[in-house]
């Protein structure tokens, strides 16, 4: 192996910082030779060309978002490769503490940065380290190499992370404690640590190997699971988190990268142990994280088990705990088992029968007992049908504002610019609304509501997770962390869906400028309100899960997922009575060219969301692709004069 030459691929946007990196690398006697990439895409078809190792040095941020999830993919999908990232960015305010790769901070770190490729670039593979001879790459770990390996005494395959040869006594030390703290976390479910130990001046952890991809990797390939695995990773997942808490073993809360899923189906969790005196998080916070996990997979064009989707729910509003959620998740595995046929016996055909003849006594007694029961059935069963039975028709928010003519102030260069007078929705589209629009227009051409010289394919305006979402409306469930309705703005629409149903009401998508004005009113507000920041006005994402201050989810606004779209029209009010621009959805809107072209998408969007942790002034823009269907994604429209008799 050692008269190979590691590629090094250096992946940057910016060409100024690929040279100089290349000249940093190329000053040393490293032995590699150098390749760049500048866009993401393509690192993605350059990492598959290579059949033995190589390094990739990356940035973090492109086009301005954080990309440390789609490199932490490459890597789990390339164990040959060896990923770090160096970045000129904040890097620790957004990895995580347990990230799987090693990153720099400062492209002015010159030595520590040619250290790390030194460091990538050492290859075991061939060799002995004590018991143990090492095999290939299988991967990275925040501290350190993993290799595939033998233990041929016993004849044993195992994992053995290594540290990285340029790790400080600090690194080390920590490696040894969590090593420890590994070691002493032993559950069926959990990959057992075998030995933490010194070998040939090396520390070494010895486990038992990955049998699977994880979630995460699952998600990134838009993978769908069926109702009864996913009751099977709810109840063996749980069952190893209730493990974790009731041992008080201090953990890092539950991510899809921690669960991983063998070829025939094995599920077990990676083991995150910590020392003594690392936090353990909240149950309640895990099970809402692993119902996020899991809503992940379900397939939109099927009807999910109504008990699962129950159980997610609950899961969602900390309405169960641990062995609860172990347990019905548990049941639900095994009602869904494939059924064995077997001879039924008479005795079990006799106590059938018996169960008929009981019904059959019941609705007689129902009928003709009293006065008294047949109320109080006849009130159940109204209950009944009100709350799950009978679906509810949605509000038709017709209104409109005219916002009159004013001026609209540019941001960064204060220039004002005029906008005429137009009449803007009172409220955002609605679940509601959306529908009709979809019964519509189902049998029609999409293209004739298409806008004018559409650069992408689209064949239909259906919102993403639609069957879900109108399945949640229907029997009232949890979607998002709240029960939605039809009342509730519509989401996962692009802005293509926007623009086709503005087209469709007789209405249109109003301008960014537009937005601006009717936001910001006469005297230039930095919010519909005024200028004083109040995330009680609005519904942000805030409070979605627990505050700074330990309150509980949605306690700021009354929230944690959308609300309908009139419930803060008391607070979230522009100055010309406009509702809801501040939060709940942001909202598609055409661009306007006196702001500039867009950076880091083709399309633009208006106003904070749900999901946004912070209030989001009404000089910003938003940018996103126009493809982009998300959750905290929805519309209003526009028109030049009073819409009378929309399509509604």
């Amino acid at each position: 192996m050692s008269d190979y030459t590691t590629p090094v691929i250096l992946s940057y946007p910016d060409p100024a910082t690929t040279s100089y990196l290349e000249a940093l690398l190329q000053s040393y006697e490293l032995n590699v030779t150098i390749q760049t990439t500048e866009t993401l895409e393509d690192l993605y078809a350059l990492c598959p060309t290579f059949t033995d190792r190589f390094i990739v040095l990356c940035e973090q941020f492109w086009n301005e978002s954080d990309a440390s999830d789609l490199i932490l993919s490459l890597a789990m999908s390339h164990p040959l490769g060896a990923f770090s990232i160096v970045s000129s960015g904040p890097v620790v305010d957004f990895l995580a503490r347990d990230y799987s790769l090693p990153y720099i901070q400062g492209l002015e770190k010159g030595e520590e940065i040619v250290s790390i490729v030194s460091a990538l670039a050492e290859d075991l593979r061939g060799k002995n380290l004590g018991a143990y001879q090492i095999r290939d790459f299988a991967g990275q770990s925040f501290m350190g190499q993993v290799y595939s390996a033998l233990q041929p005494a016993i004849k044993r395959d195992v994992y053995l992370t290594i540290p990285y040869n340029n790790s400080s006594p600090e690194l080390i030390e920590s490696f040894r404690l969590r090593a420890a703290a590994q070691g002493r976390n032993s559950f069926p479910s959990i990959y057992a640590i075998y030995e933490e130990s010194m070998v040939q001046d090396r520390h070494i952890i010895s486990s038992e190997p990955i049998a699977g991809p994880s979630l995460f990797q699952f998600y990134l390939q838009s993978s769908t699971f069926d109702d009864r695995l996913l009751a099977k990773i709810i109840h063996t997942t749980a069952a190893a988190l209730k493990h974790l808490h009731d041992s008080q073993i201090p953990h890092p809360r539950i991510k899809a990268q921690h669960i991983t899923i063998s070829e025939r189906g094995v599920i077990k969790l990676h083991n995150t142990a910590l020392p003594e005196g690392e936090e353990i998080p909240d149950p309640a916070e895990e099970l809402r994280l692993l119902a996020e996990v899991s809503r992940a997979f379900l397939d939109p064009n099927t009807a999910s088990e109504p008990r699962l989707v129950e159980l997610l729910d609950y899961m969602d509003q900390g309405s169960v705990d641990l062995t609860t959620a172990i347990a019905i998740g548990n049941q639900i595995d095994i009602d869904l088992a494939p059924v064995k046929h077997v001879p039924e016996r008479q005795r079990a055909k006799e106590a059938a029968k018996e169960v008929v003849k009981a019904r059959q006594s019941f609705w007689l007694w129902a009928v003709i007992g009293g006065g008294a029961a047949t109320a109080f059935l006849i009130f159940i069963l109204i209950f009944v049908l009100n709350s799950f039975v009978i679906d509810q028709p949605g509000t038709d928010f017709l209104t409109q504002k005219r916002i009159p003519a004013g001026k609209v102030r540019i941001p960064k260069t204060n220039e004002m610019v005029d906008v005429g007078a137009f009449y803007l929705d009172e409220h955002e589209i609605t679940i509601g609304q959306y529908e009709k629009f979809l019964k519509s227009t189902a049998r029609e051409d999409p293209k004739k509501y298409l806008p004018p010289n559409y650069e992408y394919s689209k064949d239909n305006f259906i919102p993403r997770d639609w069957k879900k979402i109108i399945t949640s409306v229907k029997r009232k469930k949890f979607y998002l962390g709240e029960k939605i309705n039809r009342d509730t703005p519509i989401f996962n629409v692009d802005y293509a869906d926007a623009y086709a149903f503005a087209k469709w009401a007789g209405k249109r998508l109003p301008t960014e400028l537009e937005w601006m004005r009717a936001a910001a009113g006469d005297e230039h507000f930095k919010l519909p309100w005024g200028n004083k920041p109040d995330l009680t006005l609005a519904n942000t994402g805030a409070d979605r899960d627990k505050t700074k201050d330990g309150e509980s989810p949605g306690s700021y606004d009354g929230y944690r997922g959308p609300a309908e779209v009139n419930k803060h029209s008391k607070t979230d009010v522009s100055p010309f009575g406009v509702k809801g621009m501040a939060g709940n959805i942001s909202e598609w809107v055409e661009l306007s060219k006196e702001l500039g072209d867009p950076k880091g998408g083709d399309g633009a969007q208006r106003g904070g969301n749900h999901g946004y942790p912070v209030l989001v002034s009404n000089q910003k823009r938003l940018n996103y692709r126009k493809t982009t269907q998300q959750a905290w994604l929805g519309f209003r429209c526009a028109s030049d004069s009073a819409v009378t008799a929309p399509r509604l």
